[in-house]
């Protein structure tokens, strides 16, 4: 058998490369599937991480939206307080307002009762001032009247005892 070597060497001009570039592609092959194996790990890794990432807001969204409602029962709880605070505290003022008037009214009363003392003491005091005047004046009249008579009788008997003396005199 004959060989033709210029059909050879054409051959080999033309597939030469062809076989030396089977190497790299089977590397570049082995490559790419490599580089796809490592982006479908990381794809996975991905999606976990999403996955991971989906769960974590949704346990933030549980804590978020149980903290709110927890708020707002706190909210509401301080609202319905402060509402039973400012009606406790104006019942308290409604009733304190209820004693203060009691206690001026009865303290309007002592006052006016007070008054009625004072004005009766002073009439008593005004008459017993006039009944101890009108005391004292009978008393001045009854004293000067005594010793009126004291002098009249001192008086007479001062004659009485001139008479008598007159008379021993005369008797002797």
């Amino acid at each position: 058998m004959n060989v033709d070597i210029g059909a050879l060497r054409k051959f080999q001009d033309l597939w030469g490369p062809v076989l030396e570039s089977i190497p790299a592609v089977i590397d570049a092959v082995a490559k790419k599937n490599d580089f796809d194996r490592g982006l479908a790990e990381q794809k996975l890794a991905f999606e976990k991480a999403k996955a991971d990432v989906a769960n974590v807001y949704a346990q933030a969204d549980k804590y978020v939206a149980d903290a709110n409602a927890e708020f707002e029962r706190i909210k509401n709880d301080h609202t319905k307080f402060m509402e039973a605070a400012a009606a406790q505290r104006a019942s308290e003022n409604d009733v304190l307002a209820a004693q203060q008037a009691d206690i001026k009214a009865k303290v309007d009363a002592l006052n006016q009762k007070v008054a009625d003392a004072q004005e009766k003491l002073n009439g008593i005091e005004a008459e017993h001032a006039a009944k101890l005047a009108q005391a004292q004046a009978d008393h001045a009249a009854a004293l000067a009247a005594m010793e009126a008579e004291i002098k009249a009788t001192e008086d007479r008997r001062a004659k009485a005892e001139k008479a008598l003396d007159t008379l021993r005199a005369k008797l002797g």
